[in-house]
């Protein structure tokens, strides 16, 4: 194990854990590494996109990761990512659906987080990575769910979070908007995106 990524985690302690997506020779705690979160007092393990994508292509060499752009203007972009046990599969195991802005973006590569963060997260939710959670302390039952309303400015207009919302429930890709195709990063990055993984 990684000197960084010492602690307690389901794959540690649970055996039927540990054999999710398991495949031989491949420890995924080698590659872990523990981070802190601001306001909370425990760290975490987090395995890196690479090496979930790594863990994917050993467990699965005929799978497949497909990322869709959404929604890409010059302020915000929406990915969706999909993961496919086989290539021949119709429906995706798990997807899951990022949104970056620009603003909240260090470089302003938002089109790049956003398809990142969808592809880690639907990797996730297709079991490689999330068996890394920490065992609770308190085992006994689950701590309470904290819920907190969140008022932020955003400079979107009503209409632009409609487009969204409906983005994000959209089965189909939107096409890049205000942007002449060719002359952008933006509508460059959207061409490569639909492209498998």
């Amino acid at each position: 194990m990684n000197e960084n990524a010492k602690g307690t985690t389901m794959y540690e302690t649970v055996p039927v854990v540990a054999e999710l997506n398991r495949v031989t020779g491949f420890d995924p705690l080698k590659f872990a590494r523990r981070i802190s979160q601001p306001g909370n007092p425990g760290a975490r393990l987090q395995l890196d996109l690479k090496y979930k994508k790594l863990w994917f292509r050993l467990k699965y060499p005929q799978g497949r990761l497909k990322v869709i752009p959404l929604r890409i203007t010059e302020q915000i972009a929406i990915f969706e990512a999909k993961v496919f046990f086989d290539k021949k599969d119709t429906e995706p195991v798990s997807s899951y659906i990022a949104t970056q802005n620009k603003k909240d973006t260090p470089g302003g590569l938002y089109i790049e987080y956003a398809q990142r963060n969808a592809t880690d997260r639907a990797l996730d939710d297709a079991g490689f990575g999330l068996q890394l959670v920490n065992v609770p302390v308190n085992q006994e039952k689950d701590p309470p769910v904290v819920q907190k309303a969140v008022v932020a400015e955003d400079s979107t207009s009503a209409s632009e979070t409609e487009e969204i919302k409906q983005a994000e429930t959209a089965s189909t890709p939107v096409t890049v908007e205000n942007t002449p195709a060719g002359e952008s990063p933006a509508a460059q990055s959207a061409e490569e995106a639909k492209a498998d993984v």
